[in-house]
């Protein structure tokens, strides 16, 4: 999707930036509970589906009305292994799992028990971000000046494997 956006981009002469899915989950889901609480500075677990019984997670804070701050690098694991992994990355600070005040995306369907794994409240709605919640985030960060990549973030190593050396028949 990312190729086919840079030449869509380039032929119509139309700058192309580049918004995780996941910050968009994340802004959405703090929207949704600004517009339930007004709770001060909440942290989201955003965990979407990766396939082969894992998640894409990562804990997310806002950064103004319109974007968010990624709190902990986005990681591929099991569930049971969330609130381990984002412990690992920031230990004894806010980027622990014991701030989680939400979890939100398609794997805190998937899996229910990550709300009880990352000792929050409850999971949101949000199971995706949507093209608006990516564009505000867009806009937000170029009014800032900063450079948005198109870049894929690739997460696991390739499935493929190189074949080894041909056997010798006698």
């Amino acid at each position: 999707g990312l190729v086919t956006a840079g030449v869509v981009g380039r032929t119509r002469g139309v700058p192309v930036h580049g918004v995780s899915s996941l910050d968009a989950v994340a802004r959405r889901a703090l929207d949704e509970l600004g517009a339930q609480e007004g709770q001060a500075d909440p942290v989201v677990l955003v965990a979407t589906d990766a396939r082969r019984r894992e998640v894409y997670t990562a804990l997310f804070r806002a950064n103004g009305p319109d974007d968010v701050t990624r709190l902990t690098e986005i990681i591929v694991c099991p569930p049971a292994q969330v609130a381990q992994r984002l412990a690992e990355q920031a230990p004894g600070q806010d980027g622990g799992a014991g701030s989680i005040d939400v979890v939100a995306g398609s794997g805190a369907v998937l899996y229910p028990e990550l709300v009880e794994t990352a000792s929050c409240r409850e999971a949101l709605a949000p199971v995706s971000g949507d093209v608006l919640t990516q564009v505000r985030i867009a806009l937000a960060r170029l009014e800032r000046g900063e450079e948005l990549s198109t870049q894929p973030l690739y997460l696991r190593h390739a499935d493929v494997q190189m074949p080894a050396a041909r056997k010798r028949v006698r």
